[in-house]
């Protein structure tokens, strides 16, 4: 009896719910015609209509939509999983499942449902990478994990998000690199700099 359960599950899981994930995935394109935003496929159709003020790309199987001065998230089919409540939004992107939003003058991080997961209190932040997010609070610059514990302080003038193991920092004029604990790795020196990849 278990092997023709298993049997219908890998059916299932194949063909109808297969097929739904599927359809989740597709790469999309926001464009606009007129003063709207929608999505069109790979073939030029319109998928979700023109209904937005502006909008973002998909990335982690949502998007960033603004209507009437405010953002909200939905998903491919254009259906709203998070309301449009917030007044700006930091990156416009899901990064390891929070997006940094703004209500009342200060950012926070919302997970996919739209549940604040880290309170709103930055002046500005950066979306998670390598399990850090740097956040902006009185002017300086520094890093936090999932638990909205700092793990590197604000010391910095600016920073940017992790990648490769190493983040640039501004110190003094100068752009640098640090490690995740906070140690500078390469000496702030550049006008500009990239980041790794």
């Amino acid at each position: 009896m278990k092997w023709v359960l298993a049997i219908v599950l890998f059916f299932l899981t194949q063909t109808g719910a297969g097929a739904l994930a599927a359809e989740q995935d597709r790469p999309l394109a926001n464009v606009s015609i007129g003063d709207k935003w929608g999505y069109i496929d790979k073939n030029g159709e319109f998928v979700i209509q023109p209904r937005f003020d502006f909008t973002s790309h998909f990335h982690e199987g949502l998007a960033a939509v603004e209507i009437d001065g405010k953002w909200g998230y939905i998903d491919q089919t254009g259906e709203f999983v998070i309301q449009p409540r917030f007044d700006l939004l930091s990156s416009y992107q899901f990064h390891e499942g929070l997006a940094a939003v703004r209500i009342d003058g200060k950012f926070g991080y919302i997970d996919k449902t739209g549940d604040f997961v880290i309170k709103p209190q930055f002046d500005d932040t950066g979306g998670f990478q390598e399990g850090l997010a740097a956040v902006s609070i009185g002017g300086k610059w520094g890093y936090i994990n999932r638990t909205d514990k700092f793990i590197i302080q604000p010391q910095f003038d600016d920073a940017y998000d992790f990648q490769e193991g190493l983040a640039r920092v501004l110190i003094g004029g100068k752009w640098g690199y640090i490690d995740k604990t906070g140690k500078i790795i390469i000496q702030p020196q550049f006008e500009r700099a990239g980041i790794f990849r």
